[in-house]
């Protein structure tokens, strides 16, 4: 109630909303987080937090932030990145940490973690993009100087602001501070910005390491078109030319469905992460054609080997990563609403077989860093 008083006296002049509104609905949506956070990873609970953390003899990895929110593009990336260290380290012991009990427990945590050890960080998208899980990423790029760091496959994306231009600035300063981290960057254009704005850092390309997942295997009988349109603040497509692409498509078959890349559960742990995926690449299968704004909408298509328009949100990384889709001939990016209205006959009912196999060449560059630091200390 109180919020909503706020709202409607600051809505009144422009300046108030911005200088009052926006910080005090900031705070609360934080607050609210710090809650739902306390519940769901039961951080009150240091004894189940810390289960199964204590370090055993030799080297250990340690993927730190992990999430356990329900973005199933993450949730993806999480469990590609689990199967890529488990063939090549299978008998590494490994501990993932959730990024709520890292900031909540990082001084017991750091008892544990010990030079030689390997730190992953989650690959995404969230260089310069979340605020909060930068400054924990510096933290740690920071503090464990003596330990090979190894950023999975990012987009790098600071805002093009005053706030965004500091923000960058002090990430390059963190980053160029630690001579044993390793950077990847999941697309050409973040490749070329990373070496730009980190040039004292490693820095490789690789594709997002969701693509190493071959999942167009025993297709199932597919049946009309699904729809899977950002609703965030990423989105850069008009509710209106949602409409126009949904009338279009049940012109053409009279069956459209709509989906996200949400799961239902709030809180997805690391033991539910293979359910929500394989439930949501199935329901992927189904169609006989997606239309998506978002990244792993079309990531999932493509190993899936279900045809696909794809078509850009608020920055470049559909448009980049599309650059590793681009020979198969059921995955299409298109730049306009038009373009994507055009390709939906084209592509519609087609069939599409996915090879993970070039991945392969790219993301072992990981594997050579990481060898040579477990020989010699260094990268």
């Amino acid at each position: 109630m109180f919020k909503q008083y706020i709202k409607r006296m600051c809505l009144k002049k422009k300046i108030l909303h911005r200088i009052i509104y926006e910080p005090y609905s900031a705070h609360c949506e934080k607050r609210r987080q710090r809650l739902a956070d306390e519940q769901d990873y039961r951080l009150n609970d240091p004894e189940y937090c810390l289960r199964g953390l204590q370090r055993l003899q030799g080297v250990n990895f340690w993927f730190l932030l992990e999430q356990g929110h329900n973005n199933i593009g993450d949730i993806a990336i999480g469990i590609a990145e689990r199967r890529f260290f488990e063939k090549y380290y299978s008998d590494i012991p490994k501990h993932y940490i959730y990024e709520a009990v890292y900031t909540r427990y990082r001084r017991e945590i750091a008892e544990q973690i010990r030079p030689g050890d390997v730190i992953i960080l989650r690959g995404g998208g969230s260089i310069g993009n979340t605020v909060q899980h930068e400054k924990h990423r510096e933290e740690i790029i920071r503090k464990y100087s003596e330990n090979l760091i190894v950023s999975m496959p990012q987009t790098m994306c600071f805002p093009d602001t005053k706030k965004g231009k500091r923000e960058k600035k002090t990430a390059s300063k963190v980053y160029a501070g630690n001579r044993n981290l390793l950077l990847v960057a999941r697309e050409e254009k973040s490749y070329l910005d990373m070496r730009d704005t980190f040039s004292k850092t490693r820095v490789i390309l690789t594709p997002d390491i969701v693509m190493s997942i071959d999942c167009s295997d025993e297709i199932k009988k597919r049946d009309g078109i699904l729809l899977c349109f950002r609703s965030d603040w990423e989105k850069n497509i008009s509710k209106d030319e949602i409409q126009t692409i949904e009338r279009i498509c049940n012109a053409l078959t009279g069956n459209v469905m709509h989906t996200d890349m949400y799961s239902e559960e709030r809180f997805v742990s690391l033991k539910k992460r293979e359910e929500v995926f394989k439930r949501k690449v199935e329901q992927f299968k189904r169609a006989s054609l997606v239309v998506t704004d978002r990244l792993h909408g079309m990531v999932f298509s493509a190993i899936s080997g279900t045809p696909c328009i794809a078509l850009s949100n608020y920055n470049h990384k559909v448009r980049e990563t599309y650059k590793w889709l681009r020979n198969l001939p059921y995955i299409s990016f298109c730049e306009s609403v038009d373009e994507a209205i055009n390709m939906i006959g084209k592509l519609y009912g087609i069939n599409g077989t996915y090879n993970s196999d070039f991945t392969t060449p790219y993301l072992k560059q990981i594997t050579r860093y990481i060898d040579a630091y477990l020989s010699t200390g260094k990268i």
